[in-house]
């Protein structure tokens, strides 16, 4: 939108060659319990792309991320029911409780439900960011809403090529991927949205 937009104008976008419009939901996939829908693309005389981010828990931990910057963010963090859950993050080799603030796009965190149900949070769409990763063990939110396999993403994120291993809890169960074993031996294939990520990056 080049001429400033208005307020309720109808934005067309292409995302994996298919066309949406504003309030459409674009990703909604029911088998990854993960749903993302435009809630504005225009503001003013700005345009930009507003998502709503619902990610259904399982009861128990769960590994996820935001794959937006939260905006208008409520604290405590809690589910859409209004129940208190416990988030955690790790990060400079420590964990933290953010349960009380400080969530943000770059993280995986480890949430515990007392129960099955969702959790919604609001946010911009992050355009390009990169991983700025050590030696050692990283807990990451992928931050696109698009699926991309993992070879691809760890280059583009991080540059490697190798010496790395991905690991992922979904759905009560771990998978993994190392570009440095035969390829079937990997149960990890793609990074997904509103997935947390632990990265090794091997010395």
């Amino acid at each position: 939108e080049k001429d400033g937009g208005l307020d309720n104008d109808l934005i067309v976008l292409f995302v994996n060659d298919f066309s949406v419009d504003k309030n459409l939901t674009f990703f909604n996939d029911t088998s990854q319990q993960v749903n993302i829908e435009i809630v504005e693309s225009c503001l003013g005389m700005f345009c930009g792309l507003v998502l709503n981010i619902t990610i259904e828990l399982e009861k128990g931990w769960n590994l996820i991320s935001v794959p937006v910057m939260p905006i208008n963010v409520s604290y405590p963090l809690q589910m859409d029911n209004g129940t208190a859950i416990s988030v955690f993050a790790f990060q400079n080799k420590n964990w933290i409780n953010i349960t009380g603030g400080g969530l943000n796009s770059s993280m995986g965190v480890w949430v515990k439900a007392p129960h099955k149900g969702n959790i919604s949070i609001l946010g911009n769409k992050i355009n390009a960011t990169a991983w700025e990763l050590g030696t050692g063990w990283h807990l990451r939110g992928y931050p696109y809403v698009t699926i991309q396999n993992i070879t691809g993403g760890m280059k583009n994120l991080t540059g490697w090529t190798a010496d790395y291993g991905v690991f992922s809890f979904w759905n009560s169960s771990w998978s993994a991927f190392s570009p440095d074993r035969p390829e079937t031996l990997n149960t990890l294939k793609n990074f997904q949205p509103a997935r947390g990520y632990w990265i090794q990056r091997k010395a």
